[in-house]
């Protein structure tokens, strides 16, 4: 054989036309004729196992290919493909980062080093990566979407923009690009949003995560056929819970009732070994319906599925929510025996205080703690353990909730005109006409999106203000506080602090909020942009104070009385509420805010726990 370049360039070229067998052939032939080529021939045969699938065969493939020419970039960039394809994210990351030491302008490598650190959470590394592969080749459209995947991730949407945009012109028809595009333009508010969702899903007709995204657009922009095509989703498949949860929850916010729910119930009914159908409607009904009601529908769902845990769980939270506590006094006693995760631990614990044993769900709720580490961050608990320990006067209250500046209120500086301004522009926003069915809110409606990223200048304006106010809540918090769920983060976590979830509530007369704690937040708020005239109690913010389901005759810890331009700060396992008020309109906005520099983040909210 002359050329076994040559050869290896016809075997590779079979293997892009789905040749394998004629690949192998012509590898082996070269591997036989010139042994000084077997590096380079092992490392194609690697790349034609991957194709068809033989993940071992790959694998030992790399490895002969490895020991064979070690100091080949484009070997170890490959290796770590095929890594990253089977899930060994570290071992790819560790390949990448050898082509790149081997060949430091290899803009592949550095593309696919931050992609992989990307996924990782190591932001930094993702960040230093991106921007070098597109540096060293302003053409790789793939990096300069992955950065701006990455620049969205961490709250930079106008740069994500920007990079997002340069991988679109590149390649135009992107999937990925044009979904993080589109959902970049949805996060900022730009007008542009449900043209882009529709590019976005002409490009990948079966994203059904897009196909949410997109109806939620069309609802916010007003569009009357906004669920056509996910009612035509959900016919085609009607397993689909998640879709099928989506279209009873949107319908009912826009104001058809509970008949909203009705093809959610049929669904269920007829696909009744569907654990996620049954649990949807128990969630939705949940927040609507009188809790006896929604107990039938759990005994109906256990009549189907006897051995379901969580239907349990259920069955047991809504006694309690019926005011029926004996009847789940079983499943307290069983259990302290269960596996402790979030759902059995809390409606347990909620069970034993609404049963006169506080020491009782202490208990439980610091051996599930000691069991499973994660609940030692889980607000809700927190919350009850506050209840627990008050009601029996165990000291550790005062460890918890006993420090000057855990709450508070204070001015955020903005003049008459300008919050009217920002109360208008919000105003504008509400275009549900009820309450979303997972929120603690009741008789009034809340905003779409997380709107502390809205591009707005109004919204800007308000951030600034927001966040000022924020920094001299944080600077004044007691000292660290080892264990505690507010005062345990250090100084320099606690001054790199950062907003999660953003939204606004507009309550009508006689509107309130549930008590409710924030499972996804740090500290929580309340910004009070526009309130009507109010007497005594009205409209009060009430902290401390336990859900009324409980019936633990304990009074508030606090109550702040609103005005306009006033910010609430609290610890988000601190519960909270509001008092009714006759009439008028009461309009906030509330956010999260949990400590440390930006990360990828997601959406908190006053979301009430499922069943």
């Amino acid at each position: 054989m002359t050329d076994p370049a040559a050869a290896l360039q016809r075997a590779h070229q079979a293997m892009q036309a789905g040749r394998l067998d004629e690949a192998r052939a012509r590898i082996a032939a070269v591997e036989a004729a010139a042994p000084a080529a077997r590096g380079a021939a092992r490392h194609l045969l690697a790349l034609v196992e991957r194709r068809a699938g033989n993940a071992a065969a790959a694998r030992a493939a790399f490895e002969a290919a490895l020991a064979l020419a070690p100091n080949d970039p484009n070997l170890h960039n490959n290796h770590g493909n095929f890594l990253d394809s089977e899930g060994d994210w570290e071992g790819a990351r560790r390949a990448y980062a050898r082509a790149i030491a081997l060949h430091p302008g290899f803009a592949d490598a550095h593309a696919n080093l931050g992609i992989a650190a990307h996924r990782a959470g190591d932001a930094a590394t993702a960040r230093r990566a991106l921007e070098t592969a597109v540096r060293l080749n302003p053409g790789l459209a793939r990096a300069w979407s992955a950065l701006g995947s990455l620049l969205r991730d961490l709250g930079e949407r106008e740069a994500a923009a920007e990079a997002l945009d340069r991988a679109l012109a590149l390649s135009p028809a992107a999937p990925r690009a044009l979904a993080a595009r589109a959902l970049v333009s949805a996060e900022l508010g730009l007008p542009d949003e449900v043209a882009r969702f529709r590019a976005a899903r002409d490009a990948a007709p079966a994203d059904r995560e897009l196909l949410l995204h997109e109806t939620a657009a069309r609802i916010a922009a007003g569009d009357s056929a906004a669920l056509g095509p996910l009612e035509a989703a959900v016919a085609d498949d009607p397993l689909w819970a998640e879709g099928q949860q989506a279209l009873a929850k949107a319908r009912f916010e826009l104001g058809e009732g509970p008949g909203a729910f009705a093809g959610l119930e049929a669904a269920a009914r007829a696909h009744p070994e569907e654990l996620d159908l049954w649990l949807g409607l128990i969630q939705l009904e949940g927040a609507a319906l009188p809790a006896d009601a929604v107990r039938r529908r759990v005994a109906e769902a256990r009549r189907h599925l006897p051995g379901a845990a969580i239907l349990e769980v259920a069955e047991a939270e809504f006694a309690l929510r019926a005011g029926a506590p004996e009847e789940a006094r079983a499943f307290l006693d069983r259990a302290e025996a269960l596996p402790p995760t979030e759902a059995a631990v809390r409606t347990a614990a909620r069970i034993a205080i609404r049963l006169g044993e506080p020491a009782r769900a202490a208990a439980l709720i610091e051996t599930a703690r000691s069991a499973a580490p994660a609940l030692a961050h889980d607000q809700g608990l927190w919350a009850l353990s506050e209840t627990a320990w008050r009601l029996e006067g165990d000291p550790r209250h005062g460890w918890l909730a006993g420090h000057e500046g855990l709450w508070g209120a204070r001015p955020l500086g903005l003049g008459a005109s300008e919050l009217a301004a920002i109360a208008a522009h919000v105003r504008g926003l509400h275009v549900r006409r009820s309450h979303p069915l997972d929120q603690s809110l009741r008789g009034g409606t809340q905003t779409e999106g997380t709107l502390f990223w809205r591009a707005d200048p109004p919204i800007r304006r308000l951030v600034a203000a927001v966040a000022e106010a924020v920094s001299a809540h944080v600077a004044a918090l007691p000292p660290p506080l080892e264990g505690h769920p507010t005062l345990a983060a250090s100084a320099p976590a606690r001054a790199a602090w950062r907003f999660t979830g953003s939204w606004s509530v507009r309550l009508a007369g006689a509107g309130f909020h549930v008590a409710h704690v924030h499972p996804e937040g740090w500290l929580s708020s309340a910004c009070y942009l526009a309130l009507p005239e109010l007497v005594g109690e009205e409209g009060q913010l009430v902290l401390g104070e336990p859900p009324a389901e409980l019936a633990t005759g304990l009074a508030p810890l606090d109550r702040i009385a609103p005005a306009p331009g006033l910010l609430a700060l609290f610890p988000s396992w601190l519960w909270h509420g509001t008092r009714p008020f006759a009439r008028g309109e009461r309009m906030t906005v509330a956010f999260d805010v949990v400590p440390g520099p930006a990360t990828p983040q997601g959406r908190a909210s006053g979301r009430l726990p499922p069943p």
